[in-house]
């Protein structure tokens, strides 16, 4: 059995460590508005101008085809449908999963239209990234510590570029082995604590290793230490911070060496994705965590996964509380954040979170900002 346990400090302690804190954050798109960063509505038409800037001069443009395609498909099928992204990507992803291209299925990856779908995607999200990280994200990971975990939905780095600047140790994998086998692995206890940062989507700096020939891509593996041989996690690269400005601005990268990351779709196939193992011990032993908050996170249809482990954490958070359980940590109300002002907007947010338990959740409806900081995460004592 492979040993998954030990990143849980230990029940067992029952003074109160202030540097043991082990709450879960979701992060969803609202997460990184404040850093001007798109949400989902306004990326298409980002994306698209990407489309028509690389590819349109030399017909090689197969996501705008696809589009002209896909609305061809809606008129058809359910006339005056309101265009959705989630909903055209699971239109590429079906037509790749059934190959409905036949012998001109592109990779196993996807078609070539996801393919220069999410390099644009990371395109647009590496350039609207700010230089300077504004103080709110600084001062959110001043306020974590290695206990804690954070899960995200966002292919950004602004959580990475945060944390290295206040110096708070991560690592973007699950446990960290001091010896790995096909049978059973072994945590490496002896190593320092550090905050685990789960990118459940993928990454803008990530792609597969090796690289396609002809692309001499240099990557550091995502990995570190002993791992066991059929973790689909040794096959992802990270592409250093220094090369990414020329990552993206080489728009032929797109079918050699596509970023990881699933594109939006309400058909992700999470099955079959080389991400699945981050999802590896999330939600045991929940019940034993210190609180829950999900920041700019509406659960998308698209995600019905998410809403799955939302559900868990929470529910088992509230019943721990409930009954009093003594950990070596206080168990604090739980949040969800978002910016919502308009009457019926509040009811949709508060109606997809009313599993969270009443009286031990806040909803702050004022978004993720310096203003709300106390009240979304305490500064420590």
């Amino acid at each position: 059995m492979t040993e998954e346990s030990s990143d849980e400090p230990s029940p067992s302690i029952f003074t109160q460590d202030p540097d043991l804190t082990c709450r879960v954050f979701l992060l969803g798109a609202g997460f990184s508005k404040p850093a001007g960063l798109p949400l989902a509505a306004e990326l298409l038409d980002q994306v698209l101008d990407v489309a028509r800037t690389r590819w349109s001069r030399d017909g090689s443009s197969h996501l705008e085809r696809d589009l002209e395609r896909y609305e061809e498909y809606l008129a058809d099928t359910d006339p005056g449908q309101v265009f959705d992204l989630e909903q055209f990507g699971a239109w590429l992803d079906w037509e790749h999963t059934l190959r409905l291209n036949g012998s001109d299925t592109w990779s196993d990856e996807g078609n070539r239209s996801t393919l220069q779908l999410r390099w644009a995607i990371g395109h647009v999200l590496h350039r609207a990234t700010p230089t300077d990280i504004p103080e709110i994200y600084l001062e959110f990971a001043r306020r974590l510590t290695a206990s804690d975990v954070v899960l995200t939905l966002n292919y950004d780095l602004i959580m990475e570029r945060a944390l290295d600047d206040v110096g708070l140790a991560y690592r973007r994998f699950p446990s960290r082995y001091s010896q790995a086998g096909d049978t059973d692995s072994v945590v490496d206890a002896d190593h320092p604590p550090e905050l685990l940062l789960s990118k459940l989507h993928g990454s803008l700096d990530w792609v597969h290793r090796p690289t396609q020939p002809g692309f001499a891509l240099a990557t550091d593996p995502l990995v570190q230490g002993p791992r066991p041989d059929d973790d689909p996690l040794l096959g992802v690269g990270v592409v250093s911070s220094s090369d990414l400005d020329s990552y993206y601005d080489d728009s032929n990268v797109w079918w050699g060496t596509p970023p990881i990351l699933m594109a939006p779709s309400t058909a992700k196939p999470l099955a079959r994705s080389t991400l699945v193992p981050l999802w590896d011990g999330i939600l045991p032993m929940s019940y034993m965590r210190g609180s829950f908050a999900a920041i700019g996170c509406s659960l998308p249809a698209g995600d019905p996964y998410v809403l799955r482990v939302v559900h868990h954490i929470a529910t088992e958070i509230g019943v721990s509380i409930d009954h009093g359980n003594k950990l070596p940590w206080p168990q604090t109300r739980m949040k969800v954040v978002d910016m919502r002002k308009d009457r019926v907007a509040i009811h949709e947010l508060r109606e997809r979170y009313r599993f969270m338990p009443e009286a031990h959740t806040d909803f702050v409806l004022d978004g993720f900002s310096l203003d709300t900081l106390d009240e979304i995460l305490p500064p420590r004592p």
